[in-house]
């Protein structure tokens, strides 16, 4: 009777050591190669905003459809902080009372106002400029992306472990804008 015991211990063990953990690797390499996919594209994409100064429904798009080439479906946020100067007075009525000091404020634009601002309800053709969503020099745009589901490494880990190791990793990405488009 034990030594029947021991031959299924074998047995699994066996089938977990030939099968699972080469399944693991490869599903854990599947997922690094589609972050790495998702980081290039992403610094890419924030990048060519920061040289630009502008986001066109093409340039979205792209980014969009080149992330989905990874297998994974992504939960895109971005934010945009446009840089605003306010002269301070002591009567507002009154532009004699100016202080000699600005202040100085980033005002923010939502993701779903950006995505609005370059696919509105009214039907412009692609290349129109009241399409594009268009930022100042000193501006700041910030991007995050993620994954909006679990990856197939972390669900049979989870699985193999019998635990909750959910691994969601997230790529913050940003910078100042440099150019400002024409």
């Amino acid at each position: 009777m034990l030594n029947s015991v021991l031959k299924l211990f074998a047995v699994l063990l066996s089938l977990l050591l030939l099968f699972l953990y080469p399944l693991l690797e490869s599903y854990q390499r599947q997922d690094d190669m589609a972050m790495i996919t998702a980081y290039r594209t992403a610094q890419i994409f924030v990048d060519t905003i920061k040289d630009k100064g502008v986001i066109t429904p093409k340039m979205y798009t792209n980014f969009t459809s080149e992330l989905s080439l990874t297998g994974y479906e992504f939960d895109i946020s971005l934010a945009h902080y446009a840089k605003k100067y306010d002269p301070e007075y002591d009567d507002p009525t009154d532009q004699s009372t100016f202080q000699d000091r600005i202040l100085l404020r980033y005002e923010l634009t939502s993701h779903d106002d950006i995505v609005e601002a370059m696919f509105p309800s009214e039907s412009y053709p692609q290349e129109d400029r009241r399409r594009q969503y268009r930022m100042s020099i000193g501006d700041y745009i910030q991007m995050k992306v993620t994954p909006s589901q679990q990856t197939r490494s972390s669900m049979l880990a989870q699985w193999l472990s019998f635990g909750d190791q959910r691994s969601f990793w997230s790529m913050p990405f940003g910078g100042m804008i440099r150019n400002e488009a024409a």
